[in-house]
C-alpha cells in the first residue's frame, strides 16, 4: 500500500474512527510482509489490513509472553521486525517488550526461549536498570 492511499484512510479514519475495525487513530508504523499482508502498529494494539473488505483485524497479544514482566492487555505497539527466513515478526510493545507473532496465523507465539528474545531481554534489562 502505498503512502498516499495510507493518508486517505487515515482521514477516512479521523472522520469515522473504528467503523472499520481499527480502535485507534494514532499509527507509528505501516508495513507489507514477504506475504503481502499490511500490518499497522498503534497506540491501542497490532493490527493486520485486509484490502477486500478494508477492514483492519485486531491481533490479540494478551497470551503473548513479553519480557518485561507484564502480560498483554492492548499494547501500544511501536514497531515491528520480519525475521529473515521464517514465518515470524518481532513486536515491539515500547517499554512493556518485546513477542514473536506468527505472520502466517496471526497469533502471538509463546517462544519465550527464544534466542533473539532472550538476548533482548538481556539488552532492555541493561538499558532500564542501567547495569
Amino acid at each position: 500500500m502505498e503512502i498516499k492511499e495510507l493518508l486517505e484512510k487515515q482521514k477516512a479514519l479521523d472522520e469515522s474512527p473504528a467503523s472499520n475495525g481499527l480502535r485507534s487513530n494514532t499509527i507509528f508504523r505501516f508495513v507489507t510482509d514477504a506475504l503481502g499482508q499490511s500490518w499497522v502498529c498503534t497506540s491501542n494494539g497490532l493490527y493486520r489490513y485486509h484490502p477486500e473488505t478494508e477492514w483492519f483485524e485486531y491481533i490479540p497479544l494478551e497470551k503473548a509472553t513479553f519480557n518485561i514482566e507484564n502480560k498483554g492487555k492492548s499494547y501500544q505497539i511501536s514497531d515491528l521486525a520480519f525475521l529473515p527466513n521464517t514465518s515470524l515478526m518481532l513486536v515491539c510493545a515500547g517499554d512493556q517488550g518485546f513477542c514473536l507473532v506468527d505472520i502466517q496465523s496471526g497469533k502471538a507465539v509463546e517462544h519465550p526461549n527464544h534466542p533473539l528474545l532472550k538476548m533482548l531481554k538481556q539488552v532492555v534489562t541493561r538499558i532500564v536498570t542501567g547495569k
